[in-house]
């Protein structure tokens, strides 16, 4: 009956143990299938923020590009109407200078042709007025001569 006993008893216990044996088998499978899981799920998560890091750096950097672009042409606009309106200005004083030429080239033109034609009159006046003095210096002579009746002179 001991002997009876402890055979139920060392049979029950051999059975709990099996038992608690497939039990620690069985959580040690789900552990393993739920760490392979989450180990999965990990890849996965890691995967994707990549991913998604990733394309949140391009979006960046396309919006960075296009603000720098932007600021680019808005200088570019800025400058440019910058250098149209001083080129204006440039072109306006050309204009007016070459006005002013044209006005003082014509005004010399007009004084030098006056110059030159009251030189040509006082030329010929001058001219004019040798003959007119050298014929009354003659005929005053004749006058004299006659008046003094001296025919040397005449």
């Amino acid at each position: 009956m001991i002997f009876d006993e402890a055979e139920k008893r060392i049979i029950a216990q051999k059975a709990e143990a099996e038992k608690l044996r497939l039990q620690l088998s069985l959580a040690t499978t789900a552990a393993v299938i739920a760490t392979d899981t989450a180990q999965s799920s990990l890849d996965l998560i890691l995967r994707e923020e990549r991913e998604r890091a990733a394309t949140d750096r391009q979006n960046l950097i396309s919006q960075i590009a296009a603000l720098v672009n932007a600021t680019a042409e808005d200088q570019d606009k800025r400058l440019t109407k910058r250098v149209q309106l001083v080129q204006g200005e440039i072109l306006s004083a050309k204009e007016e200078l070459d006005e002013a030429t044209r006005q003082y080239n014509a005004g010399m033109e007009q004084w030098s042709g006056g110059e030159e034609k009251f030189i040509n009159e006082l030329v010929i006046s001058q001219d004019s007025l040798k003959k007119i003095l050298v014929q009354d210096w003659q005929a005053s002579a004749l006058f004299y001569a006659l008046l003094v009746g001296d025919s040397k002179l005449i």
